[in-house]
């Protein structure tokens, strides 16, 4: 356990660190984590550097260069890759998170769809509403998903089962009755927020609620073939976590490729948007075993190794499929005004 001292001395550490980088040509952010090379996390804790494109430093002058230690702490010089979002397919399952989920806005009037033209996505979490006397019981996933297409406050989502036909996903008539109708349309945007004792951030998140109209499956009922992770409460993936000598371990179940494993190799990323700001604070996974997410995961709840939600998938590396982006969940559970429902609950 790390001293608050410590914690602090780091916190401002890497704030010296964007500040003085972040002047560098080419640097578009820095946040903390694990070194990487050739793909593979190595034990080295380093200020991961993002830039534009990496240029070999023969070519650059020294005063441009990225130092390779910032105050006493190595660095790390990493392609600020765009992402895409991971959202597609699915089979019959229970009402659970980790299921896959669509508005089928994107669906052609016959009701078949290309892979990518029906913005699908995952159950993340259930969550109950806060503020309010009379308990109310939402889904949560990304707002990618819940909205693709224009959709809005009020539009069905519905729990499809498809059956394949070449290149294109009929859907099971039987599963066109809504599950949820959208309730908080949420934010797609970084969003300000503060952890106790220290100042505030902007962090990126990607969300938004349902309100159900159908009853969650009891855990006793979940399918067997790919059960969803009993989630055991919430949980903060802090910068010092990455003083724990090795890279996090978690997992996230995902309608499209269920359960899979990877390891936290950054927690404060900057990660580049084509038509926004840049998102900020974003958790970097890399998968153990290849990916870690694929299209239809956007929306699935991250786990650390004590089964505590840490965060949500919005997307993954267009450069790199192996590497995946969450948000952190306590920006979005404060963003929506929700608690998680876990344990016998959720």
């Amino acid at each position: 356990m790390m001293a608050a001292d410590s914690a602090a001395a780091l916190l401002e550490l890497l704030a010296r660190a964007r500040r003085a980088l972040g002047r560098l040509p080419h640097v578009t952010g820095v946040g903390l984590g694990w070194r990487e090379k050739c793909g593979e996390i190595t034990d080295v804790i380093a200020l991961r550097v993002y830039v534009r494109q990496k240029v070999a430093r023969a070519e650059l002058s020294r005063s441009d260069t990225v130092p390779t230690y910032y105050d006493g702490l190595p660095t790390d010089v990493v392609p600020a890759c765009p992402p895409v979002a991971a959202m597609q397919h699915s089979g019959p399952a229970p009402l659970q998170p980790g299921i896959t989920i669509s508005n089928l806005r994107g669906m052609l009037p016959e009701q078949a769809a290309g892979p990518h033209q029906s913005g699908m996505g995952t159950l993340g979490f259930f969550a109950l509403v806060n503020g309010i006397r009379r308990r109310e019981v939402v889904l949560v996933s990304n707002r990618h998903v819940l909205l693709a297409h224009g959709a809005g406050s009020g539009s069905p989502i519905y729990a499809p089962v498809f059956s394949r036909r070449g290149e294109t996903s009929l859907v099971r008539a039987s599963t066109l009755d809504p599950i949820a109708e959208i309730k908080d349309e949420g934010a797609e945007q970084n969003h300000p927020f503060h952890y106790n004792g220290e100042p505030g951030e902007d962090y990126f998140v990607d969300c938004a609620t349902a309100r159900l109209l159908a009853t969650p499956a009891e855990p006793s009922m979940q399918n067997a073939e790919s059960p969803a992770p009993m989630v055991r409460g919430v949980a903060r993936m802090h910068p010092l976590d990455a003083l724990g000598y090795r890279a996090p371990q978690v997992r996230k179940f995902g309608g499209a490729s269920g359960i899979t494993q990877g390891r936290v190799v950054d927690v404060a990323a900057p990660v580049e948007s084509s038509n926004g700001p840049q998102r900020q604070h974003n958790i970097v996974i890399r998968g153990t075993d290849g990916s870690f997410v694929s299209p239809g995961d956007s929306g699935a709840l991250v786990l650390n190794e004590h089964d505590q939600a840490i965060g949500m998938v919005w997307g993954r590396s267009d450069h790199d499929p192996n590497i995946a982006y969450a948000c952190h969940i306590h920006p979005v559970l404060d963003r929506l005004g929700v608690t998680l429902m876990y344990g016998g609950l959720a």
